[in-house]
């Protein structure tokens, strides 16, 4: 493929950048209807002024940065995960609102999608692995998969924090495959169907359902509603919990509008939901 030569900037309404490779550290989409399809992105892609709509599809994305050796001594200088503050890395995976993927992976982001409120965003037919953290004792990032706020369905996708360790400080490792804290809104109207949930032994769970507590909008009335998951597979790994505690938590089972419904483990065995 050749490399596109294009602004990193996308100002103009209906741009598409087909069969290229991209080397921008983020295409920055500030007009509706982008499309990057069959590409290889070594980046991420952000929105700025607004949600203007764009699409993501039939492509790889490499949010990889390149960082010094570990101030310890105990990691080389080489390619990380994108996602540490400190180094202003944040512009990571695909982040925003009014978002599409479609048949793509995504690898080293501390979080390879992220769907804002209020959405809406789809996800489909994808992978997202290779959390790849770099293990500084000054790197805080903390990992997922996906993170949902609302209007986010996501469907038939494998989704993998694949990060194991060091655990160098409180901070550094994964959360789960699938995170949606009420920390800038609530959480809601979010469907999650037929995905697979691989194992991930350095998350805490696989999967939250959005009524964690002692957040900004844990109390919001319409925070953990219209949470449907259906017909998903959750492997068990090697302590049979696929986190570290479990499948799922904070999923509120009598949230008006919450379905789960179909959720097995890779064994065919029914996950229960877990507050």
């Amino acid at each position: 493929m050749a490399t596109y030569t294009g602004s990193c900037t996308i100002t103009a309404a209906n741009t598409v950048i087909d069969s290229k490779v991209v080397n921008c550290r983020s295409i920055d989409v500030r007009a509706s209807g982008f499309v990057l399809s069959n590409s290889y992105l070594n980046g991420g892609i952000v929105q700025s002024g607004g949600n203007p709509s764009f699409t993501v599809q039939d492509s790889f994305i490499d949010s990889g940065v390149q960082y010094p050796a570990c101030s310890n001594g105990s990691c080389p200088a080489g390619k990380y995960a994108c996602g540490d503050t400190g180094n202003a890395t944040t512009d990571c995976g695909v982040t925003g609102s009014n978002f599409t993927i479609l048949r793509t992976e995504i690898i080293n982001s501390n979080r390879a999608a992220y769907c804002e409120a209020p959405g809406p965003c789809l996800i489909q037919n994808s992978y997202f692995h290779g959390t790849n953290l770099w293990p500084d004792r000054s790197n805080l990032a903390h990992a997922s998969s996906v993170r949902e706020e609302q209007n986010l369905t996501l469907r038939h996708n494998s989704l993998h924090c694949s990060y194991t360790g060091p655990f160098v400080n409180g901070d550094i490792g994964c959360s789960a495959d699938l995170t949606g804290y009420p920390d800038f809104a609530p959480i809601k109207n979010n469907i999650v169907d037929r995905n697979l949930f691989v194992a991930s032994a350095g998350s805490a769970y696989c999967a939250y359902g959005g009524a964690t507590s002692g957040k900004p909008y844990s109390g919001d009335p319409t925070n953990a509603t219209n949470q449907t998951f259906t017909n998903n597979v959750f492997q068990r790994g090697a302590n049979s919990k696929c986190g570290s505690y479990g499948a799922i938590t904070s999923f509120n089972s009598s949230g008006v509008g919450n379905v789960w419904s179909g959720n097995v483990w890779d064994d065919g065995t029914p996950v229960p939901a877990a507050r």
